[in-house]
């Protein structure tokens, strides 16, 4: 049986608790995209990263990963190629242990070097005609 990801897991919820004639309700619960985060902990294990590494991938500090200000939307906004990535080959190879070994894995089309460095430097996005490419079956 083949494992897909859920967009989901890669995002925190926002909930607030309000208080309507005296009763205390949850409101922000909704699946849109506007009332969600990514989480950069939960997207740095799937891809099998340490928060460091994450926070060296879309540069900050892990400190600033790990606390609630992770949801600045600048931050957001840098985090958003690195999780479209973990998503989309997630999708295509089935499961996040499969994700983390093609990153760590040399690949010709990349000149032998490993995905996990375009990361890292920061340019996950260019990985991204590559992993098109591959899900179009011209790469194997």
């Amino acid at each position: 049986m083949v494992k897909t990801l859920e967009k989901s897991a890669l995002f925190t919820s926002r909930k607030r608790f309000v208080e309507k004639d005296g009763d205390m309700s949850v409101e922000g619960d909704e699946p849109m995209r506007e009332n969600k985060d990514l989480n950069p902990v939960k997207l740095a294990a799937l891809l099998g990263m340490s928060v460091a590494e994450l926070a060296q991938a879309v540069g900050s500090d892990a400190a600033v990963l790990q606390r609630e200000s992770a949801t600045i939307s600048d931050l957001q906004s840098k985090l958003h190629p690195v999780a479209m990535l973990a998503h989309t080959l997630t999708q295509q190879l089935g499961s996040p242990e499969s994700v983390r070994l093609w990153l760590r894995l040399p690949n010709a089309e990349l000149d032998g070097l490993l995905p996990i460095t375009f990361v890292l430097e920061g340019h996950a996005k260019d990985l991204e005609p590559l992993v098109r490419l591959s899900a179009e079956g011209v790469f194997s």
